[in-house]
């Protein structure tokens, strides 16, 4: 997914610690510049879940899940669109 004509910000949602994983792992990579900003949100522990929906109505779910360390689940879930699918058309 090409970033070029983005100017917000984008969300990075995950468990405390999450911030500085990102940027180590950015300083870890050949050198290059983000197009734009990154946004950080921490999931402290005891997190029992969220929706979030964002202004093009894309749906975004995260809960945690039983994986040994604190680990959570995310469901990104885009807007129905209109019409039909083409069963043959798609085969």
């Amino acid at each position: 997914m090409g970033m070029a004509e983005r100017t917000e910000p984008v969300s990075v949602v995950g468990p405390k610690g999450i911030r500085a994983m990102v940027e180590a792992a950015l300083l870890a990579a050949p050198p290059c510049e983000l197009p734009v900003p990154l946004r950080f949100s921490e999931l402290e522990a005891g997190f029992s879940g969220f929706v979030k929906e964002t202004a093009s109505g894309l749906r975004v779910s995260a809960y945690p899940i039983e994986h040994g360390p604190p680990t959570w689940g995310y469901v990104l879930q885009e807007p129905d669109r209109a019409g039909k699918l083409d069963a043959k058309k798609s085969e």
